[in-house]
């Protein structure tokens, strides 16, 4: 008895720990995306600028 509910109290930390780990990956990806996005739109918005500065 003691050591079925040691095995079923061992599992959950492991699938809880897996469940995190793929919300962090999800969340690292997204963020990376966002600011990938933000330095793009920040380099156009630069270049536009110096576009209008320069007319």
């Amino acid at each position: 008895m003691k050591n079925t509910s040691y095995q079923h109290t061992d599992r959950v930390p492991v699938n809880y720990k897996q469940q995190a780990y793929n919300i962090a990956k999800k969340s690292y990806r997204s963020v990376r995306h966002l600011i990938i996005e933000f330095w793009k739109f920040s380099n156009s918005y630069a270049e536009y600028k110096a576009r209008m500065r320069g007319q």
